[in-house]
C-alpha cells in the first residue's frame, strides 16, 4: 500500500507542477481519506493545503493537522512551515508568517535537501523585507548560490523571486528585472506554471515603476491568462491587481476600476487580506488619478490601519503618500497634516522618501507657504534622482509647476510642467499627461472662456453644455464616468451654477 500511496503523491505533484490543480486536488483528497495518520499522510495533507486557494481557513487547518502527524522528519516539517508562512502572510498575519519562516529554516538546516534550504533561506529574507526589518544579505546570497546548484525547487519559493522582490523594494529596478526574468526562465524550464504566473506579475510591477507601461500591461495580461488557466483563485486575484494597475497607468481608468472590483470580490471570497487591501489601494489610486479627491481620501485613509498586511514599508502600494495627496486635494488639511506626520515617523524607506517630500511640498502650498513648498519639492526631485521612477518624478514636477505658477514664475513653471508632460507622454501615462496639459494652459493664459477652469474642465463643460450625458462625455474624452462627475462638481462650484442649463448659460456669457 505504501508504494501505491507514494505513486499517487508523485502523480499529484506532477499534476500540480503542470498546472492541473483540480486533478491534483482530487487525487490528494482521495489519499487523505484512505491513508492512516502519519508522516506519509502529512505529505498528502500539505500538498492538498497548497491547492486550497479557495479557502485559506481550511488551508491553515490542513497544515496544522499535517504538523501533528509528520513527526520529527526535518524536511517534511520545513516544507509544512514554509507553506504555513505563505498562508499566514496572505491572511494578513506578517509576524506569525516571519516566525513560521524561521521555523522552516531551522528544520531545513537539519536536513540535506539543498532546494528546500534555498527556499527556506529566501522566505526568511522575504518576510524580513516586507516587515521593513534589516535584511541579512548573506542569507540571500547563500539562497541564490544554492538555487544555482539545486535540482528542481518544485512548488517552493524560488530565491531569485525573493531577490527580485527585495531589489524592487529598494528601487533597484534593473536588478529586480533580471531576477524576475531568471525566475520565469527557471519556472518555464521546470514546467511550474504557478511560479511563471507569479513572477510575470512581479515583472509587470517592475516595468510599471520603470515607466515601461506598455510592457507592464502585456506582461500582466500573460500572467492573468496563466493564473486563470490554473484555476487558482488567490493567484488570479493577484494578477487582476497587476493588470488593473497597468491599465490605470496607461489611462484606462474604467477598466482599472472593473479589474480592481473583480479582484477585491475574489480576494474577500477566499480570505486573502493582502490582495484585498491591494485592490482597495488601487481603487483609491483610480479616484486620485481621475481627480475625485474626496473619494480617494475616504478610501485610502481607511486603509492605514490595514497596511501591515501589505508590508510595513511606507511606500507599499503608494497608499500613504496617495492618501495624503488626496486629503490635500479634498481640502482636508488637518487630516493630511496628521497623516504626513505619521508617515514621516516611519522608518527610512528609499522609495518613500521622495514621495514624503512631495507631500510636504503639496501641503505647504495648500497652506499658503509657497516658498516652503518649492524647497520641499526641489528636495523631492533630488531624491527622485537617487531612485529614478519616471511616473513619480513627473507627479512631483506637476505639483512644483503649479506652485511656481502661483508664484508668478511663469517661465520656470512652463519649463517644469513641460518636463512633466514630456515624461507622461513618453511613458504613455495619458491621464497624468492631461493634468500636465491643463496646468500648462493655466500658465500660458490659454484656458478658453475663463481663468477659473482648467483646460480639461473646460472641455467637459463644453460637451455638457452641448447636451451630452456624462457617459457620452466620458467616452469622448477617454475618462471614467465617475471622473466626469467629479470634474462637473468642481465646474459647478467654480462657476457658481447648479444645473446643466445654468452651466450652458454661463459658458455663453464667457465666450
Amino acid at each position: 500500500m505504501e508504494a501505491s500511496w507514494r505513486r499517487k503523491l508523485e502523480a499529484a505533484d506532477y499534476l500540480s507542477v503542470a498546472g492541473e490543480t483540480r486533478a491534483a486536488r482530487a487525487v490528494l483528497e482521495e489519499l487523505t481519506t484512505s491513508m492512516p495518520p502519519g508522516p506519509e499522510r502529512a505529505d498528502a495533507l500539505a500538498r492538498l493545503a497548497w491547492g486550497r486557494e479557495d479557502d485559506f481557513e481550511e488551508t491553515t487547518r490542513l497544515l496544522d493537522q499535517a504538523l501533528e502527524e509528520v513527526g520529527d522528519d526535518p524536511a517534511r516539517r520545513a516544507d509544512i512551515h514554509l507553506f504555513q508562512s505563505d498562508i499566514l502572510a496572505i491572511r494578513g498575519d506578517l509576524d506569525r508568517a516571519r516566525a513560521e519562516a524561521r521555523l522552516a529554516l531551522a528544520d531545513a538546516e537539519r536536513g540535506s535537501d539543498e532546494a528546500l534550504l534555498a527556499s527556506a533561506l529566501a522566505q526568511v529574507v522575504m518576510f524580513d523585507s516586507l516587515a521593513n526589518e534589516p535584511v541579512d544579505d548573506r542569507l540571500l546570497e547563500r539562497a541564490l548560490e544554492l538555487e544555482r546548484t539545486a535540482e528542481s525547487l518544485r512548488l517552493r519559493t524560488p530565491p531569485s523571486h525573493v531577490a527580485g522582490l527585495y531589489y524592487l523594494s529598494l528601487g533597484r529596478l534593473d536588478e529586480a528585472r533580471a531576477a524576475f526574468e531568471a525566475a520565469i526562465a527557471r519556472a518555464e524550464s521546470e514546467g511550474v506554471e504557478y511560479w511563471r504566473a507569479d513572477n510575470l506579475l512581479r515583472l509587470s510591477l517592475t516595468e510599471g515603476r520603470a515607466g515601461n507601461l506598455v510592457r507592464s500591461d502585456e506582461v500582466a495580461r500573460l500572467g492573468l491568462e496563466a493564473a486563470e488557466q490554473l484555476g487558482l483563485e488567490q493567484l488570479t486575484s493577484a494578477l487582476l491587481y497587476g493588470r488593473g494597475l497597468a491599465a490605470l497607468l496607461l489611462g484606462r481608468a474604467d477598466e482599472a476600476r472593473t479589474l480592481a472590483e473583480e479582484g477585491l470580490d475574489l480576494s474577500r471570497r477566499v480570505g486573502d487580506e493582502a490582495y484585498a487591501t491591494s485592490h482597495e489601494a488601487l481603487l483609491g489610486f483610480v479616484e486620485l488619478t481621475v481627480g475625485d479627491f474626496a473619494a480617494a481620501a475616504d478610501r485610502l485613509g481607511a486603509l492605514w490601519s490595514r497596511m501591515d498586511v501589505l508590508g510595513r514599508r511606507p511606500s507599499a502600494q503608494g497608499v500613504f503618500s496617495n492618501a495624503v495627496e488626496a486629503m490635500i486635494g479634498a481640502g482636508r488639511l488637518q487630516d493630511a497634516r496628521e497623516a504626513l506626520e505619521k508617515l514621516e515617523r516611519d522608518r527610512e524607506d528609499p522609495l518613500a522618501a521622495p514621495q514624503i517630500a512631495r507631500c510636504r511640498g503639496a501641503l505647504a502650498a495648500a497652506e499658503g507657504d509657497l516658498e516652503g513648498a518649492v524647497a520641499a519639492l526641489e528636495e523631492a526631485l533630488r531624491l527622485h534622482a537617487e531612485v529614478p521612477l519616471p511616473l513619480e518624478r513627473g507627479r512631483t514636477l506637476l505639483v512644483l509647476g503649479g506652485v511656481l505658477r502661483r508664484l508668478k514664475q511663469r517661465r520656470r513653471a512652463r519649463d517644469v510642467l513641460g518636463e512633466a508632460l514630456e515624461i507622461f507622454d513618453r511613458i504613455g501615462a495619458r491621464l497624468w499627461a492631461e493634468h500636465a496639459r491643463a496646468e500648462l494652459a493655466r500658465v500660458s493664459g490659454r484656458t478658453p472662456g475663463t481663468d477659473e477652469l482648467t483646460e480639461s474642465e473646460f472641455r467637459v463643460a463644453e460637451l455638457v453644455a452641448e447636451g451630452k450625458t456624462n457617459k457620452e462625455v466620458a467616452a469622448a474624452l477617454f475618462l471614467s464616468v465617475r471622473g466626469v462627475e467629479a470634474t462637473l462638481s468642481r465646474i459647478y462650484r467654480k462657476l457658481g451654477v447648479r444645473s446643466r442649463t445654468e452651466l450652458a448659460g454661463s459658458l455663453r456669457e464667457r465666450v
